[in-house]
């Protein structure tokens, strides 16, 4: 949020803020050359990416991989999978604003152009692993309250968008909102990303729009029953 540390920064001077993950890199090209660097990753996303894997996973931790690795193999093959013998619901990518990713489509190569053709994004590297008894209602409720806290209040479709989106979203988890309330949910998703003014706002309805989409059994055991679908 203003004032931007290009403008007000460090000792209230122009302050340039780059990522720790990138500016690692540096030493390495340097060291050993870019034809070196751009022989790491896919064809058209050069290098490697830093996650942080969570959720229901064996071995949670931080993994370095090369762009374009599978998504399974992360989730499977380097953090274990489940445990207890769950299965997955869905995996967030890209957490906060990421979507939310099926269980049925995480044969997915982790690529900036590979994630945009299925409305996700690599973003900050996090990958929430979420179990069958994840309730997605629940989870974007939280992130719902983190985006409003975080908006500068700059422009209506952030600062009263969001806002009146985390009240119906509130509603929806407590059993008192209607399926025409969830359909309001979605228009003001659609005009929040459409018309904020920067990031925020932009991207805070990715994940409530998917969420919309692709789990709305999730959204309708609270409207319907209010309870969550997985301790209805």
């Amino acid at each position: 949020r203003p004032p931007f540390p290009i403008e007000k920064g460090l000792w209230e001077r122009p302050t340039i803020v780059n990522n720790v993950e990138t500016l690692s890199n540096v030493p390495l090209i340097i060291q050993n050359g870019g034809k070196w660097y751009a022989n790491i990753g896919t064809e058209k996303a050069k290098g490697t990416k830093i996650l942080s894997v969570v959720g229901n996973v064996r071995h949670p931790g931080l993994y370095e991989v090369p762009l374009g690795t599978n998504l399974k193999q992360v989730i499977y093959e380097m953090a274990g999978g489940p445990f207890n013998g769950k299965s997955i619901k869905a995996v967030q990518v890209g957490s906060p604003f990421g979507t939310f990713i099926p269980a049925d489509k995480l044969d997915v190569t982790l690529d900036p152009e590979s994630l945009k053709e299925m409305g996700s994004m690599i973003g900050s590297g996090v990958i929430v692993v979420l179990d069958q008894d994840t309730c997605i209602v629940d989870i974007l409720h939280h992130l719902l309250t983190f985006f409003v806290e975080e908006s500068c209040g700059k422009c209506v479709p952030c600062r009263e968008g969001v806002s009146r989106m985390e009240e119906l979203m509130i509603e929806i988890y407590d059993g008192r909102a209607t399926m025409k309330d969830l359909k309001i949910l979605n228009e003001l998703g659609e005009t929040a990303r459409d018309f904020s003014l920067c990031a925020l706002g932009g991207g805070a309805p990715a994940p409530i729009l998917n969420g919309i989409k692709d789990f709305k059994k999730d959204f309708e055991a609270h409207i319907k029953t209010g309870k969550c679908l997985r301790i209805s």
